[in-house]
């Protein structure tokens, strides 16, 4: 088996971690492999990747015929036998795969809107192409299917997963003490993961007079936008927007509670993260966020993802009291015991072998 991963380099974000741990497992277990960068931040990822397995990047390749050039190139040179694709260009990628009688698989991490007609033509396409499709969760795969008018005969369910050797801590985690609270949140700053919202609730504690600091690590189109709106809300003492971050392994341990409004996720990464660093967590009530969160045992769901008085009662609710905070500190380290990344990666291998 040899493995061509193919992936978009937009905004660097959990999916790098996947991808590495991925990589560095085909290593482990003897299989060829390499990797294909399209897009934005592709440098970024190269050199993150150049260590880990064999590196194709020949810059920003936004233009459709630029980047199917650059793939025909990898192709011919690898001769790969699976080509994974979790890029966001799923169409004519396959038929470079099938040109060359290599397996081809797409994943999707998230679910996504798009017109019926693209969503349906593209099926098409790919289903003559005898593409097969990889859903983090149940409800992606719902998404898939109701949406992109893809079959369910050939989508697999492969779920997500982190390195929980990371984590080795986490069931120490103790109740805040007096002192500032520290809410963390750590996103691609896009307006599907809904910043705007944490920043109404830093102006509610502002306004109640509570010692809350919100930080917010990530980067994206929204940072200016978000940037206007801590200088309109006077929020400098409330709301740090630090950056980007290679690695968000030891920013957990800054945090007393993770929050996430996000208004839709695939299979949340940074979730799973926080839950193995025993971190409670205050989410959207939507799919990618509760399959992992269960309301009132390891956090708090909150129906509306815009209601920023109910996250803000939500993490009320566990800050003001430490027995809830215990528990489902506790709990969350409990839970995340579920999202062990080689469990995930033995899922893909055993359906690229069918």
């Amino acid at each position: 088996m040899k493995i061509l991963v193919i992936i978009t380099g937009d905004n660097p974000g959990g999916i790098e971690r996947f991808v590495s741990t991925f990589l560095r497992e085909l290593d482990r277990r003897g299989l060829s492999h390499a990797i294909a960068i399209t897009r934005t931040h592709g440098g970024y990822y190269a050199d993150y990747y150049k260590e880990t397995s064999t590196v194709y990047y020949e810059g920003n390749q936004r233009r459709f015929l630029m980047r199917i050039s650059f793939l025909h190139k990898v192709i011919t040179k690898q001769r790969p036998t699976i080509v994974f694709n979790l890029s966001y260009w799923q169409g004519l990628e396959g038929a470079l795969a099938n040109r060359f009688r290599a397996k081809y698989f797409v994943s999707y991490r998230s679910a996504r809107k798009g017109s019926k007609t693209y969503s349906r033509l593209k099926s098409n396409l790919m289903s003559l192409l005898g593409s097969k499709y990889l859903a983090v969760s149940n409800s992606v795969k719902e998404n898939m299917i109701n949406t992109h008018k893809l079959p369910s005969s050939k989508i697999w369910v492969t779920g997500n997963g982190i390195e929980l050797s990371n984590y080795k801590n986490s069931l120490t985690r103790k109740v805040p003490k007096n002192g500032q609270i520290t809410i963390l949140n750590i996103a691609n700053l896009t307006p599907v993961k809904n910043h705007s919202v944490i920043l109404e609730v830093a102006k509610l504690a502002r306004d109640k007079g509570l010692n809350w600091k919100f930080l917010i690590f990530g980067d994206g189109p929204q940072r200016e936008v978000l940037e206007r709106l801590v200088c309109d809300y006077e929020l400098y003492d409330y709301v740090d927007l630090p950056g980007f971050v290679d690695s968000s392994t030891g920013l957990y341990d800054e945090g007393n509670i993770f929050l996430i409004p996000s208004l839709v996720e695939g299979m949340s990464q940074v979730t799973m993260e926080s839950l193995a660093s025993g971190l409670p967590v205050v989410g959207s009530n939507v799919s990618g966020i509760n399959d992992l969160i269960e309301h009132t045992y390891n956090g708090l769901l909150v129906d509306d993802p815009k209601d920023y008085h109910g996250f803000f009662r939500a993490l009320s609710l566990i800050i003001e009291s430490d027995e809830i905070y215990l528990r489902y500190a506790q709990n969350a380290a409990k839970s995340s015991l579920q999202f062990d990344i080689q469990n995930c990666i033995e899922n893909h291998l055993n359906v690229f072998s069918k």
